[in-house]
């Protein structure tokens, strides 16, 4: 019985035919599931604190390892209800509680999540709804200046694009400049982030 030739009838070589890769969608974690449900529901910012103060170390490292954070659906939600005024102070406070938390729970600042089917970084959308004090607090905890959303947006940019403006108004509010200005006295806007990045702690 002959065996089938590898070459065609000019000597050339055959391509074999490689197997098809059987497609797996993707599938969020246990966690990442309870997350996404309080996020949507009322009370979300007191349970998303609790289920992250219940999470076990396993599920929180599985969460970095994925690269998701429920800080991007947080900040969505206390942000819309942002106004030209600027945010409340109880938004402010239920977003520096839950920093200090998933800081506190070792979770990624620098992670993202999808949102409205584009991939959000949470110091992105906390500069664009001029949550100054939660990005100096985020920088500070070791969320990276120098990363970009998926539509090319990093902090700096974001600071610049007031949510509560529409049509011609384009207007800065005083939170949208005292983002501009945090990110300013922390030296993070440099022609170069890279060289912020290799600096000193605290320089």
């Amino acid at each position: 019985m002959q065996s089938e030739d590898p070459n065609d009838a000019n000597g050339v070589p055959l391509r074999r035919r490689s197997k098809r890769r059987k497609y797996t969608p993707y599938k969020p974690s246990a966690l990442q599931c309870q997350f996404e449900l309080a996020i949507n529901k009322p009370g979300g910012t007191a349970k998303i604190l609790r289920i992250v103060e219940n999470a076990s170390d396993r599920d929180i490292e599985e969460l970095n390892a994925r690269g998701w954070t429920p800080l991007v659906g947080a900040i969505f939600r206390l942000g819309k209800n942002t106004t030209k005024n600027g945010n409340s102070e109880k938004s402010e406070r239920e977003l520096m509680q839950m920093i200090r938390t998933f800081h506190d729970r070792g979770v990624s600042f620098n992670s993202g999540a999808l949102f409205d089917a584009h991939y959000q970084r949470p110091l992105v959308i906390a500069a664009y709804f001029g949550y100054h004090s939660a990005v100096r607090l985020m920088i500070e905890l070791g969320a990276l200046p120098d990363l970009y959303d998926a539509d090319r947006r990093n902090v700096w940019f974001a600071a610049f694009q007031n949510p509560a403006s529409s049509g011609s108004n384009r207007s800065l509010r005083e939170c949208d400049r005292r983002t501009a200005r945090t990110l300013l006295d922390m030296g993070v806007v440099a022609k170069d982030l890279r060289e912020w990045r290799r600096s000193p702690e605290g320089s």
